[in-house]
C-alpha cells in the first residue's frame, strides 16, 4: 500500500510536491519514533507532565462555586425586584447567561476528567516499558 496526499491524487503530481511513502516504510519511521520516545522516556515523561499540568489547570472564566453564588445573589435580588414590581429583564438576562456558562463549565469539567483518565493511563503504559 502506497501513501499520498489527497492533493497529489486528485490533481497529480504537479499539485503536490510531497512524494508518496510506503506502508512498510511508514510503518518503519514509526517504529522508530516509538523507540525513540521510550529511550528518552524519562525526559519526555517530565515535559508531558508539564504540558498535561498546564492544560487541565488552565480553567477559563469562573469557576463552578463562583457561578452557583452569583445565581444566589441573583435570584435573592430577583425577588426583590420583581416583589417592588420593578423591571427585573437585565437579572433573568444574567441568569440565564449564568446558567448557561455553568452548563459549559460542567461540560469541560467532565470532558477534563475523561482526559485525565486517558492521560494516566497512557502514563502507566509508559511507565512500564523497557
Amino acid at each position: 500500500m502506497i501513501f499520498q496526499t489527497r492533493s497529489r491524487v486528485e490533481h497529480g503530481p504537479g499539485a503536490c510536491n510531497a512524494d508518496a511513502i510506503h506502508e512498510s516504510e511508514l510503518q518503519n519511521l514509526v517504529v522508530r519514533a516509538i523507540n525513540m520516545a521510550l529511550g528518552q522516556k524519562d525526559t519526555m515523561y517530565d515535559v508531558l507532565q508539564r504540558n498535561v499540568e498546564a492544560v487541565l489547570t488552565g480553567t477559563d472564566g469562573i469557576s463552578l462555586d463562583e457561578i452557583d453564588a452569583r445565581l444566589e445573589e441573583l435570584q435573592k435580588e430577583l425577588l426583590n425586584v420583581a416583589n417592588a414590581k420593578e423591571n427585573y429583564d437585565s437579572i433573568v438576562d444574567e441568569i440565564y447567561r449564568l446558567r448557561e456558562a455553568k452548563q459549559n463549565a460542567q461540560v469541560e469539567g467532565a470532558e477534563r476528567e475523561g482526559m485525565k483518565q486517558r492521560i494516566s493511563e497512557m502514563q502507566q503504559f509508559l511507565a512500564e516499558q523497557t
